[in-house]
């Protein structure tokens, strides 16, 4: 009898304990209670349903982003936003291009006061605000923050970047990429990942989300089912992913599946080609329903709001209406960035009307969009405004965040010693050119021109007191042999690497007669040491040097750290995120 107890109190309790893990893993948003979004989804009409759907491209600067709006060949114009909230009823907004902060919180202002029902505001902003904003705090990008083993500071840069979000107006921000960026040659995520190890990945992407749902923004989580294998960008075509599903659901999904459990809000859906997903080669991921629905919604009992990459991609080809049906019958929720909305709306209540869409289904998934607005709206601290606007984005506390994220990656990759003990050093910059800038004192009818500094070789040559020189990025064979000529009686040679490239297709940035020049120094008995503020991939091109420090990124901050690592004032905390 005890033990029939003892075996009955067992079964309660992990049925308890399973009641409950499902429980916190639903996100928040469906938790609420449901009476007033329901309230209004009943008094709504249909085109007002369909309308929630769509989320709709958008520019704060038409003048600025002339070019851009020129590629899409589709209008993002203010004025045909207006209508489209108007007379279509859209759900929400994504900004596009590039902009300021102010002149983005105006327009949000307009569109919300012309909308009947508060509309979600988007935006990619994986970085912070300045992936789109030029006005705004530039804090690293996710392979930097893959060099850190402090999280707490990436939770911090989370819930940072969601609180100037609060600030702005945005509700959903289309972030943090959690593709494993397991190919060098990636073309489209490369820094946008946290790196190559599927652990650090999932840890450091739930970190960062938590910091952004406790700043009161929903994080939607991409790229499903992972972008990180590919060699092509899914906005020019569609990519290819090989991997049987043993592979996929041991790497790429895992990241993915991590973050279901930590009760993430919203998956936004890639572009890709997947044959061990869905069977269709030519049927992108997007508009797949084995993918959304059967593997995302059903197998890994994903509940939240699940949105599309932007339909305007072109991975996707068809008419704008016909792929808004394929989307939405995949089992998206919101549909974002397609080329002729009108069009679209349309061809879904056609379908609806026609019994090939349920009216329950709509329903059903203009209601989780209605909650997710409620949460996002209760959380709203303060009316948007653009008074004291900089004042409140440029904050001392964000700042010194900022620095201590740009400080604590740079990692030494080779042998960093002290060079302030040694002699005779030179310091060779490459790339990074003084170029002119305009300044413009506030105040004052004055405008001054003045040569850009580079704060890496301020500090070196103020440090050392050694020889400073500086080549492009692409010097000439004539250059490089005067410049080793000069050489002859230095014992080491530090060396700035600028300007690189990411990609391993454009050679990281890094020109033939570079390379060469670095092997010319090297066979005349000179020790070599190199900052490389670009990607950690880029080392797999050098051979033989002495000593190698990783700054990642070339903000004034990661100048400033590596040069007192450089000098042993500083030690390097960081790891590298890749395998190069």
């Amino acid at each position: 009898m005890q033990k029939k107890k003892i075996s009955i109190l067992l079964i309660l309790l992990i049925f308890f304990n399973l009641s409950n893990h499902q429980i916190a893993h639903q996100p928040e948003f469906l938790q609420q209670n449901t009476q007033q979004a329901e309230q209004l989804l009943n008094i709504m009409t249909l085109e007002e349903k369909i309308g929630q759907l769509f989320i709709a491209s958008a520019v704060s600067d038409v003048e600025r982003n002339k070019d851009f709006i020129q590629r899409k060949g589709y209008r993002l114009d203010p004025d045909y936003i207006q209508e489209l909230i108007k007379k279509y009823k859209i759900g929400g907004v994504i900004f596009l291009g590039m902009g300021n902060s102010k002149d983005q919180v105006t327009l949000t202002q307009q569109f919300q006061n012309t909308s009947k029902i508060p509309l979600l505001i988007c935006q990619d902003l994986e970085w912070g605000l300045s992936m789109r904003l030029d006005d705004a705090l530039r804090f690293p990008r996710n392979m930097t923050l893959g060099a850190l083993h402090n999280n707490n500071l990436i939770y911090q840069l989370g819930y940072e970047i969601g609180r100037q979000c609060t600030e702005i107006g945005v509700h959903c921000n289309f972030a943090p990429v959690v593709d494993v960026n397991n190919n060098p040659k990636n073309p489209v995520i490369s820094d946008r990942s946290f790196g190559e190890n599927k652990e650090k990945v999932a840890v450091k992407a739930d970190y960062l989300y938590k910091g952004l749902h406790d700043a009161g923004v929903l994080s939607c989580i991409k790229h499903f089912p992972g972008h990180g294998d590919t060699d092509i960008d899914s906005h020019y075509a569609l990519p290819y992913i090989p991997h049987d599903t043993q592979r996929l659901d041991t790497i790429e999904l895992y990241p993915f599946k991590q973050l279901i459990n930590a009760g993430v809000p919203a998956f936004m859906i890639a572009h890709l080609a997947v044959p061990a997903l869905e069977h269709n080669p030519d049927l992108p991921t997007t508009l797949s329903h084995a993918v959304v629905t059967e593997l995302l919604q059903k197998k890994l009992h994903f509940k939240g709001l699940t949105i599309t990459d932007a339909l305007d991609m072109k991975a996707l080809s068809g008419m704008p209406a016909e792929i808004a049906v394929q989307a939405f019958k995949a089992g998206n929720d919101l549909l974002v960035c397609s080329k002729d909305i009108p069009a679209a709306i349309a061809h879904i209540q056609q379908q609806i009307e026609q019994n090939k869409i349920s009216l329950d289904e709509l329903n059903r998934r203009v209601l989780k969009i209605l909650l997710a607005k409620q949460w996002a709206q209760q959380k709203t601290r303060n009316p948007l405004t653009t008074d004291q606007l900089d004042k409140r984005l440029h904050t001392p506390e964000a700042q010194q965040l900022k620095q201590a994220l740009y400080t604590q990656s740079i990692t030494c990759v080779k042998n960093c010693m002290n060079l302030s003990r040694i002699k005779k050093n030179a310091y060779i910059q490459i790339g990074g050119e003084e170029k002119k800038v305009t300044i413009n004192q506030l105040g004052q009818d004055i405008e001054k021109i003045v040569p850009a500094q580079s704060t890496f070789k301020n500090f070196i040559k103020k440090q050392l007191q050694c020889p400073t020189y500086q080549l492009s990025n692409n010097p000439s064979k004539y250059e490089c042999t005067k410049l080793v000529k000069k050489l002859n009686d230095i014992d080491t040679v530090i060396v700035a690497l600028f300007d690189m490239n990411k990609f391993a297709t454009k050679g990281y940035g890094l020109a033939e007669n570079t390379l060469q020049l670095l092997k010319t120094i090297k066979t005349v008995n000179k020790k070599i040491i190199i900052t490389l503020f670009g990607s950690p991939y880029s080392l797999t091109v050098f051979d033989d040097i002495d000593g190698i420090i990783m700054a990642y990124e070339d903000d004034n901050d990661a100048q400033q750290a590596a040069a007192e690592v450089v000098l042993g004032q500083r030690k390097a905390s960081g790891s590298l995120p890749v395998n190069a």
